[in-house]
């Protein structure tokens, strides 16, 4: 591993440089400390405004529906009575300012009403277990990626070997080209099916046996966001090392494999944390389309049949749970390459 001086243009930042004395240094932790409550309230504050949007248009968009909602899920047969049995059931009959008022206080305290298709059932009782396996998948990918993707993309940028970095390179675009359903369909026929090593679909009945119907579901998702993260990895790692510092710490006589693990990758971490949070969308829906290719009770899967059951208050929760989920995930790395990286803070500044 070689390292060379760069110019002040170098896209990687500098480390930051210690204090003068221990006054100042202390004042700078106060003004650090007062750049991440800021930062950690704009982002709360934003994520909120998103968040009421969200339920806005989750309510909006029921309403567009032609017809009588209530009609349409009793169908066409159902006498008038039941109808209206289930308008008010639903508070459809309540004018539609008062129908948002209360959806919006509903939402702020978890209640989504009860579900037609389940009757005497809770929707927030339906949808709280599929949102565990579905939040489980999301989080071993998430781990799955950060780990493959940043081993991965540090030995391409520190290996003097071309044809390592090529290899990996191609792993990455395939990876990337290849659509998570039908790389789902391949690993399910090849390793559950014929070779037998994990099972075809379903879930444990509690942890850790539910890691034997989890760790392939996440494996076929994890190759989109862990290429994502290899590319990321390997392009700030390759930046790191032109770094002054880096060079320094070599000509200490620390031995490569040191400083590759101990200044280059945290340094090359930041940006993963950023492709992980823009990423978090995609990542929930590729979730609900893996849950449906394994048969894994996630809350794509209750909401694929909610929809063929017309059951619209399950419909609306687990779209608003769906998209809350998502808003926290970015708000999560938010803070946490605030935390990482405190100058985060002051870009909206510079």
């Amino acid at each position: 591993m070689t390292a060379s001086v760069t110019s002040s243009g170098s896209s990687a930042s500098p480390p930051l440089e210690p204090a003068a004395d221990a006054g100042s240094g202390a004042d700078q932790r106060r003004g650090r400390a007062r750049r991440m409550m800021v930062t950690g309230f704009n982002r709360t504050v934003e994520s909120l405004i998103v968040t009421f949007i969200v339920v806005t248009l989750s309510f909006v968009l029921v309403h567009l529906v032609p017809g009588d909602p209530a009609r349409t899920i009793l169908g066409v047969r159902a006498s008038p009575e039941k109808v209206e049995a289930l308008r008010a059931a639903l508070g459809l009959d309540q004018p539609l300012w008062r129908q948002y008022v209360d959806f919006l206080k509903d939402v702020a305290t978890g209640n989504f009403g009860m579900s037609v298709s389940r009757p005497g059932t809770s929707v927030a009782e339906l949808l709280l277990p599929p949102l565990g396996v579905t939040m489980s998948v999301v989080a071993v990918t998430i781990v799955l990626s950060v780990v493959g993707g940043s081993i991965s993309g540090l030995t391409a940028a520190l290996t003097r070997s071309g044809g390592v970095s090529a290899v990996l390179e191609f792993l990455s675009t395939a990876a990337l080209a290849a659509p998570p359903f039908l790389l789902g369909l391949v690993m399910l026929t090849l390793v559950a099916v014929q070779a037998g090593i994990a099972p075809a679909g379903g879930w444990g009945d509690a942890w850790p046996g539910h890691l034997e119907y989890l760790w392939l579901p996440s494996l076929a998702l994890t190759a989109y966001l862990g290429a994502l993260v290899h590319r990321s990895v390997c392009t700030s790692a390759r930046d790191v090392m032109r770094q002054d510092f880096v060079e320094a710490a070599l000509l200490r006589g620390y031995r490569p494999m040191h400083v590759a693990v101990r200044h280059v990758l945290p340094n090359s971490l930041l940006p993963a944390i950023s492709v992980v949070g823009l990423n978090i969308g995609t990542l929930v829906g590729g979730a609900a389309v893996i849950e449906a290719v394994f048969d894994l009770p996630g809350i794509g899967t209750q909401m694929v049949n909610a929809v063929s059951q017309r059951d619209y208050p399950t419909i609306q929760g687990a779209a608003v749970i769906t998209a809350l989920l998502v808003i926290a995930g970015n708000l999560i790395a938010d803070m946490l390459y605030a935390v990482v990286d405190p100058r985060a803070g002051d870009h909206g500044r510079r």
